[in-house]
């Protein structure tokens, strides 16, 4: 179908709508919380500010990974390094080989259930924690 065609590649496509809608939201998020630290009294709210730079630099690391560190808008070609260890030859890490690694793996006796925990999923709670 035509539109459906149309509305794959102008929405959800890589830095298609939704991926820009994104990155706008994490940058102005990411200057708000800037302000948000700058305003703070500091004697007063320490424990509120020390959240809010902890919680600028996982949003920045966030928004650096999703643009693959400015890559998409600067053009600079990804080291070999990188793109012999990236999915999509791109210089980030959450598209990396190495997220596949499963830190632990293990079968509920008796059943055939096995669970695993990969690096990935560990780091993406990790930042859901913190954010």
């Amino acid at each position: 179908c035509q539109s459906q065609s149309l509305w794959y590649n102008y929405i959800w496509i890589e830095n298609g709508l939704v991926e820009n809608l994104q990155l706008i939201l994490l940058f102005f998020t990411i200057i708000l919380i800037i302000f948000s630290i700058i305003k703070i009294n500091l004697k007063k709210f320490k424990v509120f500010k020390y959240f809010l730079i902890l919680k600028l630099l996982g949003l920045s690391f966030i928004f650096f990974e999703e643009t693959s560190w400015l890559q998409h808008f600067l053009l600079y070609e990804t080291p070999s390094v990188i793109e012999n260890i990236n999915y999509q030859k791109e210089f980030n890490l959450h598209n990396s080989h190495l997220f596949n690694l499963k830190l632990f793996s293990f079968t509920i006796p008796n059943t055939n259930l096995t669970y695993s925990l990969s690096l990935a999923f560990f780091l993406f709670l990790s930042i859901l924690f913190i954010l």
